[in-house]
Formats: structure tokens, sequence, C-alpha cells
């Protein structure tokens, strides 16, 4: 019989801001990373994952990797063997109802005393956003914490998306499926690796968000409107 198993996904908007500990910071501007950039390693030894300047997963390949959500143990049946992918997630941020795609300046740090990644970006229109990611060490979970500041003298209309791709492949059939009782998205997925295994992929940022399904996985949406040099943001998980 399958086991079954599944990872979350939780999602967080939050008021706390928070400083880089160290010097040991990659600094960059818009869509170009600094030469030989390689996105950090986010593990806790069951889940590991690449995690770039946008808190997300774009999928650019770096020397000879493709960012991707991995669990271990998880593989093909042989003889290839590999780790399956489960996917990757990328964030859409629009301001003011005008999406960028990446901010104008970014820090990114790896807090290895603190075992999170951490990302300040800064957009031209006074939108500064700190995020931090993690995954518990006992628990196939993925965190993030979004803060936003509004420095400018205007209010600002702020939109974020989760978009989550899970593979469309023969040896694991899936499907997404969304729950307006508690506003979160799952897939429930049948691998059909080197062990057979029925599980779910769970997506949930709060009764505040907007889920949805996609072709291709789910998204994630959290709207709301900044005052003048706000920093008061709601919370949700």
């Amino acid at each position: 019989m399958p086991v079954k198993q599944h990872f979350i996904l939780l999602i967080a908007i939050a008021t706390l801001t928070t400083s880089f500990a160290t010097d040991w910071v990659v600094r960059g501007s818009g869509a170009m990373p600094p030469k030989k950039y390689v996105p950090p390693l986010v593990s806790n030894g069951e889940l590991s994952m690449l995690i770039d300047w946008n808190c997300g997963q774009r999928q650019t390949r770096y020397v000879s990797m493709v960012p991707a959500v991995y669990w271990a143990g998880r593989r093909m049946k042989a003889p290839e063997g590999r780790l399956f992918s489960f996917g990757h997630f990328e964030w859409d941020i629009s301001i003011d109802s005008q999406v960028f795609h990446d901010p104008h300046t970014w820090a990114q740090e790896l807090d290895v005393k603190r075992a999170v990644m951490r990302v300040q970006q800064t957009y031209t229109n006074g939108v500064q956003i700190t995020s931090e990611v993690f995954t518990p060490l006992e628990k196939t979970v993925i965190a993030f914490r979004r803060t936003i500041i509004n420095t400018s003298a205007q209010p600002k209309h702020v939109a974020l998306a989760l978009r989550y791709t899970f593979p469309q492949s023969p040896w694991c059939p899936s499907a997404w499926q969304v729950n307006t009782n508690d506003a979160t998205v799952r897939c429930n997925y049948h691998l059909l690796g080197h062990k057979e295994l029925n599980g779910t992929v769970l997506l949930d940022a709060g009764p505040s968000a907007q889920p949805a399904t996609t072709p291709t996985g789910a998204r994630m949406t959290s709207s709301l409107i900044l005052e003048t040099a706000d920093t008061e943001i709601f919370t949700f998980f």
C-alpha cells in the first residue's frame, strides 16, 4: 500500500524588521546578479532547495543546477534513480497595479546562526520588503515571513502572489484543489518512484489570502494598502 506523506508551505506578512547579522552578504541590482552568483541552499535534511534574490526559484540554470524543491529519499525508479523534483515557487509583486519582476536593489544573506535565508529588496516607488525563508528542523514545512514598509509620502497598494508549479509527469499524477473554508490550496499526488507514495503539497496563507489553481499548479495572493510611512502590517499564516 502506498505511503502517504505531505509537506506544507506557510506564508506570512509580518511587522518585524530585521538587519543583516554579518557582512557576508551578496548585493545586486535589478535582474542581474553578481558574476558567479549561485543561490544559497536552504535545507533541514529532508527538504532542500535553492532560493534566489527574489525569495523564489526563478528557472535559471546555475552551473548544473536549476532551483527546485527536493525531498530526501523520494527518487525515480532505477536505473535513473534521480531525486524527484516537487516543483518550484516564484513570487509576483505589484505596487499600485504596476508589476515588478525584480527590485531596484537587493541584498541576500544566508544566516547560518539563525538558519534562515534573508533578502532585503528596495523598489523605486518607496516600498521595501524584507523576507525570511526557513525550514523547521523536524517538519516538512517551507515557511516565509515578508515584512513590507512604505517609506514614501503616498499610500501604496501592494499585492503579493506566490505561484507554485508542480511537475507534469506520468510518474506522478497530481490534482490541485482549493478549500474555500480555510483559504488553502492543496495538491494530492501519487508518486510512482522507487517507492510508491501518496502525498499532499499544501499552500496556506491564512483566511485573508485568495487561493486559486492554475494550469500548472496553484497561486496564493494577498493584498494590502500601506498608508504613508506605514509599518503596521497584518500577519497571516
